[in-house]
């Protein structure tokens, strides 16, 4: 019976969802300068990118993780998380000489 229930059930895509938080909402044109505004910013890209790549927007995904990278140049996880995203977009060259930096 409950596994009928979530065979019917609508799965929600992230975005329909909300979980994507608006930073711009949060600090308007105010430039992110504290340490909290800097984490927070990261955490709501290294989000957004996941969500963009649950969605197979890599482009958006990567995007997103070069903005993590902003703030933290050396965040591993967001160069694996754009070089994942560069195969996926047939760019092996590019996810490789990444990698490699």
């Amino acid at each position: 019976m409950l596994g009928d229930f979530q065979a019917t059930k609508k799965q929600k895509t992230p975005k329909e969802g909300n979980l994507k938080i608006n930073l711009e909402a949060i600090l308007g044109d105010q430039p992110v300068d504290t340490e909290i505004e800097k984490q927070l910013s990261m955490l709501v890209n290294m989000n957004d990118g996941f969500t963009y790549v649950f969605d197979a927007q890599y482009d958006a995904a990567i995007s997103s993780f070069r903005k993590v990278q902003t703030f933290r140049p050396a965040n591993l996880i967001a160069t694996n998380n754009i070089a994942t995203c560069q195969i996926f977009c047939n760019q092996a060259g590019k996810a490789i000489d990444l990698l490699l930096e």
